[in-house]
């Protein structure tokens, strides 16, 4: 069961959404061609929210970021009041994840940043459907009736 996150943890997440996405993101609603973020996080960034999701059970949900594959994690809160569904706090994509050059080379030989057309990169899958297709992630899916996680396939072209 998630337990509520602390005040300065969601402040931090906030802060953090604000100073990655442009406000144009934010503020002009509708279809885009590509998400773009400012700039990707640091390592201790990604581990913090990392640490977050998984000290506090925090809901994600997975998502496709353009219309020629990648892929994109929201980290959302937990409904604070029965019937107010949960709170979006940070939104990630792959060109979010830490520096990939510094990243190890996977067994097969590639860069897992490296990406094919039509699909999203490796290490954002890794790193992502690690916390968004879970057995409690996708209970908690249900029970807020958002979309459930589908398999990598779907999300590439």
């Amino acid at each position: 069961m998630a337990r509520p996150l602390s005040e300065e943890g969601r402040q931090w997440l906030e802060d953090l959404e604000e100073d990655l996405w442009p406000k144009e993101h934010v503020k002009k609603p509708g279809m885009r061609i590509k998400l773009t973020a400012k700039r990707p996080l640091t390592f201790l960034e990604f581990k913090r929210v990392q640490e977050l999701i998984e000290s506090y059970g925090l809901l994600t949900s997975f998502f496709c970021t353009s219309m020629f594959g990648g892929y994109g994690m929201d980290v959302l809160e937990h409904e604070l009041f029965p019937g107010t569904g949960p709170r979006h706090l940070l939104r990630l994509v792959e060109d979010n994840l830490p520096d990939p050059h510094r990243l190890l080379v996977s067994e097969e030989g590639y860069d897992k940043h490296v990406k094919r057309p039509g699909e999203g990169r490796d290490d954002a899958w890794e790193a992502f459907s690690k916390y968004t297709h879970t057995e409690h992630n996708i209970a908690w899916l249900k029970a807020y009736k958002m979309e459930l996680p589908r398999s990598r396939t779907h999300y590439d072209y």
